[in-house]
């Protein structure tokens, strides 16, 4: 299975190689409300900006998961031994994969990767850049 590239290749090209605070900066992006720091603090440079994309889908799907756990819980959950079996394994189902697209865009990141997340990379489209305001 091969993975869509981006537009910047970091790797080859020394103007837009990440040094290590925007290395570090595209990784706090996965780590939850955080992923709007790189938007504040460099919001010229491609590599945290990226990754500040890819952790805003991230956020949003961990709200919409949550609301969706919170509906199963107060539906599904109120019954008495099933229910609560219910709603532990949809929990395990629905945030151990985001756990882990966390650690893998966390580690991407720091390895100065831009590659889109599975399932969800495709959409980094829709999430805006920065406003003019907070670029430099």
């Amino acid at each position: 299975m091969t993975q869509r590239t981006r537009d910047i290749d970091l790797d080859t090209d020394p103007q837009v190689a990440p040094d290590s605070v925007d290395r570090w900066m595209g990784a706090i992006a996965y780590v939850t409300v955080f992923c709007f720091v790189p938007y504040l603090l460099r919001p010229d440079h491609p590599h945290p900006r990226f990754h500040a994309k890819q952790g805003i889908l991230l956020l949003f799907l961990e709200v919409v998961a949550g609301l969706a756990l919170w509906v199963i819980e107060i539906t599904i959950g109120r019954i008495p031994f099933l229910g609560l079996l219910i709603l532990v394994l949809a929990r395990l189902a629905v945030w151990l994969p985001i756990l882990g697209l966390a650690v893998l865009g966390f580690t991407r990141a720091l390895a100065g990767e831009t590659l889109p997340l599975p399932w969800i990379g495709r959409y980094d489209e829709v999430v805006p850049d920065p406003p003019e305001l907070i670029q430099r």
